[in-house]
This record gives structure tokens, sequence and C-alpha cells, in this order.
């Protein structure tokens, strides 16, 4: 049976005695903004997460918290000598967490209609920043 993906689901990202404690520590490095932290502690339809990450030059001095030890956050994740993972499209070098921001999924009506309008045969609209078959043509005026 077909997973429908537009349908609004009710879910929660943070549940844990041990997401609280990252987030509090997030938070007081402001990594972590009031209303990202809140957003993941709320039941909200179609929740988001978004973590930026750098480079983090070797030797440099950095909170150990905000090391990121998750491999899908690299480029090409490789376990260092150390035991650290490290990015091997860039020589190895440790990642770490710039922000991170918490939402609800946005969903507007643009993106429905359209698969809609595909699925149905339909005309296909200009909502999406390109031009449609349903636009009407122009042309440059004939001179004499």
């Amino acid at each position: 049976m077909p997973v429908d993906t537009l349908s609004p689901s009710r879910a929660r990202l943070r549940h844990t005695r041990a997401d609280l404690k990252e987030d509090l520590s997030m938070l007081r490095q402001r990594v972590l903004d009031q209303r990202s932290f809140l957003s993941g502690w709320r039941n909200l339809i179609n929740p988001i997460e978004v973590r930026t990450t750098s480079l983090l030059p070797d030797g440099a001095p950095i909170n150990p918290d905000r090391l990121v030890t998750d491999p899908k956050l690299f480029t090409r994740p490789i376990l260092r000598k150390d035991g650290i993972l490290g990015d091997a499209a860039y020589g190895g070098q440790q990642r770490y967490v710039r922000e991170i921001r918490r939402t609800h999924n946005l969903q507007v009506d643009v993106g429905k209609n359209q698969v809609q309008r595909i699925q149905s045969f339909g005309d296909i609209g200009t909502d999406l920043n390109w031009k449609s078959i349903t636009d009407t043509a122009t042309a440059p005026t004939a001179r004499r």
C-alpha cells in the first residue's frame, strides 16, 4: 500500500532525558534558539530539524558537545586514528554543529495542487516558477 506523504501527522522530535540534556547544553551555547528548543518538545504536524555544520581545523578549541557524532552529517565519514569521526572529503577534518533549527513542516497548497494536477493529467499552472502550458503565448509585434 503506497504511503501518502502529503497527509499531516503529529510527532515529537525529542523524547528522552539525554535529549533534554543535549538541548539544554546547545541552548546555553546559543546553537539552539528558544523557539527551536520548544518546537522539539511539542507535538507538531510533520516536524523537521535542520542542523548546519562546519569543518573544524585540527587543534581548534571547541566544546566537545558540539562535535558531530552522526555519520549522516558528513560528506564522506571516516574513523580517524584518534577514534573520532572525520570527513574524508576534507582531509579527515572534524565537523561541529553551528546551528540547530526545528519547526513544523510548512506545507502550502501550491505543492499539493501541483501534484493533483499532474496525477489527474490536468493543466500545469505557473505556481512553481516555470512557464506553463496554460499561459498565453506572446510574440513580438510585427512591423510594417
